[in-house]
């Protein structure tokens, strides 16, 4: 039972590792700039390849956070593969 178990754990280690450097080598701007396809439905690249949508939504982070914590925020951002940032920026203050 202990070999099969050893045996899984190393199995998903070298599977882990093998994603984590799929993952590294992807390289978005070697595709060209993004453009809005003819239809006008999805982005894609200049040379036709369509553009995956990955994104995070943090509505509130210029307001809630400072500079430090923005930027800690979007480095992890990065780092979980996300491609896209959307927030929004409140006009409450200028009431």
């Amino acid at each position: 039972m202990k070999k099969k178990f050893i045996t899984l754990f190393y199995a998903l280690c070298i599977s882990g590792v093998t994603f984590v450097s799929a993952q590294k080598s992807y390289i978005p701007w070697k595709n060209g700039k993004l453009a809005v396809s003819e239809e006008g439905r999805y982005l894609k690249h200049e040379n036709g390849t369509p553009f995956f949508w990955m994104g995070e939504t943090g509505w509130l982070l210029p307001e809630r956070t400072d500079r430090d914590e923005a930027s800690y925020y979007l480095e992890k951002c990065a780092m979980a593969g996300y491609n896209v940032y959307k927030y929004r920026q409140s006009t409450e203050h200028l009431l």
